[in-house]
């Protein structure tokens, strides 16, 4: 909600959103798995599309002078966000959990969770330096959506 609000220019109240949410994902529940697969296959694709845009026209714009100062105020902000990605990463696992489900699961499992952990490094990483490239530090630690 802080996101569609930032670049909106809105102040819709975030209960709003949250309850949007939970109806839309409960009726995609309800309508089956197919559905439930079909939309988030499709929420996952969107979701990676819009970061890469994120990320090419964000080095368009990319100020270089923003990485000037490194750890500005220690390292506290630096074991802060290696906590946030150390969880960003669990998500790997579940592919374990289809083993039963898939094809040849001794070899198509370990490649995918390779894949899967390429794939998230790789858009951390071009995510972070896009961004700090395109705002100061100061001011992306002040907002509620840095990223908008």
């Amino acid at each position: 909600g802080s996101y569609i609000n930032a670049m909106l220019g809105t102040s819709i109240p975030l209960v709003y959103f949250g309850t949007a949410a939970i109806l839309l994902f409960m009726t995609v529940n309800i309508l089956g798995i197919k559905n439930s697969v079909k939309t988030l296959t499709g929420l996952v694709i969107f979701n990676v599309i819009v970061l890469f845009v994120f990320v090419i026209s964000g080095l368009t714009m990319f100020n270089p002078s923003n990485f000037a100062i490194f750890l500005p105020n220690g390292t506290s902000g630096l074991i802060a966000g290696a906590s946030i990605i150390f969880f960003a990463f669990t998500g790997f696992s579940r592919i374990t959990t289809i083993g039963d489900e898939v094809k040849n699961p001794e070899k198509t499992i370990p490649m995918a969770i390779v894949i899967s952990i390429i794939i998230s490094t790789l858009l951390y990483f071009l995510i972070a330096y896009t961004a700090i490239g395109l705002v100061p530090y100061a001011k992306m630690a002040d907002s509620t959506a840095p990223l908008s």
